[in-house]
């Protein structure tokens, strides 16, 4: 299933591509330092379709990595990481070209396997906070929207029970050195912070194009908001652990669909890390209901209304 799922999303974002449904602009500064994502494959529009599908494979891959180490779903079906691609593949507008969002959703993941690993052991676990932070604020020089998860991992050290001098001083060093770097690498001398440009996006669509990115937005909020709710009366009777694991998830869903509203300009950038948190609550929605029947019809919905969003955008 993961895999029908998975070529069905490609295929889709295929013919995306060639059919020129990308059409939203993304040409924005919305970094404090580096040049935006979504700028440095501009104008080379086959590079940056293929890799962003690349990032959205590996981003796919490793969601199954930290469910196969760690067993958030209390399954090892990976039919959730297809539902995700094909979620991507019904917005054009962040399928068919490589931009912050799509690094956002890589490095959220990489950034949850190495917190996950920490738990209960923060002896140990120092570099990989630091490196969990490094990666964050790094990305932040390039868009503003990645500082947004910085506050929700710091809290993810008191989730996994790591919350020592160490750990802390390791994350605030993980945050200070793409600064310090990026003011020593300078070429020309003490770099002036800039602000990140907060213009439309939407602005170059019509507005068909806008009614069916805010529905599928819609969709995707409202699915994860109904899962997750049935969800968390489920994780509640697991072992504290899991609990600890699957809370962090849920954290970065709610925080993920709070500001894809809240900054609302920039919701594009929330888009691919929005369906990785959706895909894992539908995962886990999955297997807590797999022994009824609506249990896999919602699945098999989901994968349909998707479709449907798709077929909307290219009619």
């Amino acid at each position: 299933m993961a895999g029908l799922l998975a070529a069905l999303a490609l295929t889709a974002s295929w013919i995306s591509w060639i059919s020129g449904a990308d059409v939203m602009s993304f040409i924005a500064h919305r970094g404090f330092a580096l040049e935006s994502p979504s700028q440095w494959l501009f104008g080379h529009p086959l590079s940056s379709f293929v890799t962003n599908i690349c990032v959205l494979i590996a981003t796919a891959a490793t969601m199954a990595w930290i469910n196969n180490q760690y067993n958030i779903l209390r399954s090892f079906s990976v039919t959730f990481i297809g539902l995700f691609l094909l979620m991507n593949a019904a917005t054009p507008a962040v399928s068919t070209r490589f931009a912050g969002g799509t690094l956002l959703a890589l490095i959220v993941m990489v950034a949850m396997l190495m917190m996950y690993s920490v738990y209960n052991s923060p002896r140990r676990g120092a570099k990989r906070i630091f490196l969990v932070f490094l990666l964050l604020a790094a990305g932040a020089l390039t868009q503003y929207g990645f500082m947004v998860y910085i506050p929700v991992f710091i809290m993810g050290i008191g989730q996994m029970r790591a919350v020592k001098f160490r750990t802390l001083t390791a994350a605030a060093l993980g945050i200070v050195t793409p600064l310090w770097l990026w003011w020593a690498l300078w070429p020309d001398g003490f770099p002036t912070p800039q602000m990140p440009e907060l213009d439309n996006p939407f602005a170059t669509l019509e507005l068909s194009d806008r009614i069916h990115f805010f529905a599928t937005i819609g969709v995707t909020l409202f699915t994860g908001l109904i899962l997750g709710a049935f969800n968390l009366m489920k994780i509640y009777s697991y072992n504290a652990k899991a609990r600890a694991l699957n809370g962090l998830l849920t954290v970065i869903g709610v925080i993920t669909g709070l500001a894809a509203l809240v900054d609302w300009t920039n919701m594009p950038f929330y888009v691919p890390l929005l369906n990785v948190c959706v895909a894992f609550q539908a995962g886990h929605f999955f297997h807590i209901s797999i022994k009824y029947r609506w249990g896999y019809l919602t699945m098999l919905l989901l994968c349909v209304i998707y479709t449907g969003l798709w077929i909307w955008c290219m009619i």
